[in-house]
């Protein structure tokens, strides 16, 4: 007995439509959530490379602004909930430590330069009639 092909069957039955259809969908469905769930993973590793390299770069800025034994002032929160450090070089002397508060004082009290105010052109006043010329 020849087995014949029923996908070059003469007519089609509702099952074989069916049947057709399903696989298709379930194939599309596997696609997509594969698809979405690739993008969340690659999504999640770029966030937590972002993060660590931000750590990273503000341990470092701290390290930076300490060695010169400026105080460094960290803070978390906010309103009410906020906590503020000032944070001091261990290796730095007192006198090391004014002397920097000193010079940072210094520096922000340079007066910035006055702006002029910006110039407003006057109102022009327009004659409704010079507008719409009259036939």
């Amino acid at each position: 007995m020849k087995v014949k092909n029923p996908f070059v069957a003469k007519h089609w039955t509702i099952g074989k439509v069916i049947l057709i259809l399903w696989c298709l969908f379930a194939t599309l469905f596997v696609l997509y959530t594969g698809w979405g769930a690739l993008n969340n993973v690659i999504f999640t590793q770029g966030v937590q490379r972002g993060v660590q390299l931000g750590q990273n770069d503000a341990v470092t800025r701290v390290i930076q602004l300490s060695q010169n034994c400026n105080t460094v002032n960290l803070f978390a929160g906010e309103g009410e909930s906020r906590v503020e450090v000032g944070l001091v070089n261990s290796e730095c002397s007192m006198s090391q430590v004014k002397a920097a508060r000193e010079a940072a004082m210094q520096a922000a009290a340079v007066e910035t330069p006055v702006v002029a105010p910006p110039v407003v052109p006057e109102p022009m006043e327009i004659d409704p009639a010079e507008m719409m010329p009259m036939e």
